[in-house]
């Protein structure tokens, strides 16, 4: 059984939950795990020892979750850390020759101009925008 499917019978079937092994539900428990901490940290926190049933742990949320929805929740399909990194290279609108040039004439080294892209891509690209312009002058 896969995660998403895992997911679907965790909050919509409980009759199949029933009927689901130790062993596939500890196969899924740090995923899970991990979306429930999204939007439940505390109990997330208290439930995340090394020495923790598995299976009892998400019996537990099974029963949690199941008196709060009927269907599976829309925070359990977030953005991956892929797409925000598609959604970032999107955004930056400037060439490696840009940054090249950029690095060169402050004396900076490229990664440290790609690491301000990275963190500050807004106030970086303007940055490098404004320098085009003053430097075309």
């Amino acid at each position: 059984m896969q995660l998403f499917e895992f997911t679907k019978v965790l909050f919509e079937q409980p009759g199949k939950w029933a009927k689901l092994t130790r062993a596939e539900k500890t196969k899924h428990f740090f995923m899970t795990s991990r979306f429930m901490s999204i939007t439940f940290p505390l109990q997330a926190l208290a439930l995340n020892h090394t020495k923790i049933n598995f299976s009892s742990t998400m019996d537990f949320w099974q029963g949690f979750m199941r008196q709060r929805y009927k269907k599976v929740p829309f925070w359990m399909y977030i953005k991956g850390s892929v797409k925000k990194k598609e959604d970032k290279t999107k955004q930056i609108k400037v060439s490696e020759k840009q940054i090249e040039e950029f690095a060169k004439s402050h004396y900076i080294e490229i990664k440290s101009v790609k690491e301000s892209l990275n963190f500050f891509p807004v106030e970086t690209v303007k940055e490098i925008k404004h320098w085009e312009k003053i430097k075309g002058k």
